[in-house]
């Protein structure tokens, strides 16, 4: 049974929230199965760490809103279901879905982040070093294996991030309908 809403703006709101958590889980599956396979095969350690970076500081800017603006809808969708109505809780579920990436990313992504992040400013640093001394940087097997090995981890760790967006939108659906 549809929900039942109080007003006409209700399925606006869960049609906003489905499409936002819907995007971003794309969004963020994409990175981890397309992009950062492509990011593997950098040929040093400095390219490697800078893209990841970019990728990084992209996500970091766009994806905090979009699951804001999801779970807002749901959480608004919700607000307008009358009380009693099953929806009403499932639209709260969704909300909260979206809104799990945040402690998600603290809990699970934030060492590697920093792993990463740490990683990338030691090797901008030897190449600051070796540019003033006329040098170049020479990087060791065992250096580069592992800024593969993070990156990839960052890419598998992130796909947790798309499941909680695809579980929110699934949920808001499944409220909507």
């Amino acid at each position: 049974m549809p929900a039942s809403f109080s007003t006409p703006a209700g399925p606006a709101l869960a049609g906003t929230g489905i499409l936002l958590a819907a995007s971003g889980s794309g969004v963020l599956a994409a990175v981890s199965a397309m992009v950062v396979p492509r990011l593997l095969e950098a040929p040093s350690s400095s390219l490697l760490l800078a893209q990841w970076q970019r990728t990084f500081a992209r996500g970091k800017a766009v994806m905090p809103g979009l699951a804001a603006g999801a779970a807002t809808s749901f959480f608004f969708a919700a607000a307008v279901v009358p009380r009693g109505v099953g929806g009403r809780r499932l639209f709260v579920l969704a909300g909260a879905l979206c809104v799990a990436i945040v402690p998600y990313t603290w809990v699970v992504l934030m060492r590697t982040n920093r792993m990463l992040l740490a990683r990338l400013a030691a090797v901008e640093s030897d190449i600051k070093a070796a540019a003033a001394e006329g040098g170049e940087v020479v990087e060791t097997e065992e250096e580069r294996r592992s800024d593969k090995f993070l990156v990839d981890r960052w890419g598998l760790l992130s796909l947790g991030r798309a499941v909680l967006l695809a579980a929110g939108a699934a949920v808001g659906l499944g409220a909507a309908l």
